[in-house]
């Protein structure tokens, strides 16, 4: 029963440090920026560009770039609205 009881305490401890090792990382939120990841990441996986070139959205017109960070434009195709859900790839 110690045995188990220890090897639980490690596991605990070594979960632990780990955690303290990673640092939440803050998302950016910059329409240019954005828009440049994006273009980035559709020409480096040879995609077409859904979103649109100014960042605003077609149909409600908000800027998409507000909702969705430079981090997930440069790794995720965008092919819809955050706001409105409207669909670019239709």
């Amino acid at each position: 029963m110690k045995g188990i009881q220890r090897v639980f305490e490690r596991r605990s401890e070594t979960h632990m440090a780990g955690e303290s090792l990673k640092k939440p990382q803050a998302e950016t939120f910059d329409t240019w920026k954005a828009i440049a990841a994006q273009r980035a990441y559709a020409k480096l996986h040879g995609l077409p560009v859904f979103a649109p070139e100014t960042g605003r959205c077609f149909k409600c017109k908000r800027d998409i770039y507000q909702k969705i960070s430079v981090e997930r434009a440069r790794r995720e195709l965008i092919t819809g609205c955050p706001y409105c859900c409207y669909s670019y790839v239709e």
